[in-house]
């Protein structure tokens, strides 16, 4: 025999989940929980990013960096003062050994017209000014040293303002100016 519900046209048999909708319910948790998960995370990033501000900011305006910074500063402006002087001084020392080399031809050059029996006591150089107090047994030298410098291509304005006999030589000076001459007229 036949069993009889008489419920049976109001029971409902379940239906079936599709995979389409099993899928499109799979992608909708996935999307909802990005949705709500990256907020999230990216909202603790900048909380950690504004806590390592916050200790850094800390750490630069504290007073012990403040006065290092202010070493610091300090020693690059006595940097940038000394890299001025050093400039100051290379052109010093440039000027000073052209100066010497310029000195020390002047005086090659003046110690080749010195004839013998002439000595020289006192030789100032002066820009291209120079000044000689001497010494000579005879005038002949003296006259031969004036000749010497006038004919020659370095000197000019040749003048001996004095000559004295004393103590049995001949005291003079001898003033002249040396021309414009470099160091590459030399052979």
């Amino acid at each position: 025999m036949r069993d009889l519900n008489f419920f049976e046209p109001y029971i409902q048999q379940p239906e079936k989940t599709s995979s389409k909708r099993l899928m499109g319910l799979v992608v909708l948790v996935v999307v909802a929980f990005i949705i709500v998960f990256y907020p999230v995370k990216m909202l603790y990033e900048v909380k950690a990013l504004q806590d390592k501000v916050l200790s850094f900011n800390a750490v630069i305006e504290s007073p012990e960096t403040i006065s290092k910074l202010k070493v610091i500063e300090q020693k690059e402006l006595q940097l940038m003062e000394l890299k001025g002087k050093e400039v100051l001084f290379n052109s010093l020392e440039t000027k000073i050994n052209s100066q010497t080399m310029t000195n020390d031809l002047l005086i090659q050059w003046i110690l080749q017209e010195v004839p013998n029996d002439v000595y020289f006591d006192e030789l100032n150089i002066t820009e291209n000014t120079v000044q000689v107090q001497g010494r000579a047994s005879h005038k002949f030298p003296i006259a031969q040293i004036e000749h010497n410098l006038r004919h020659s291509t370095y000197f000019d304005e040749v003048f001996i303002p004095s000559i004295a006999y004393k103590d049995g030589h001949y005291s003079f000076s001898i003033t002249f100016k040396a021309k414009d001459v470099t160091a590459d007229d030399v052979e």
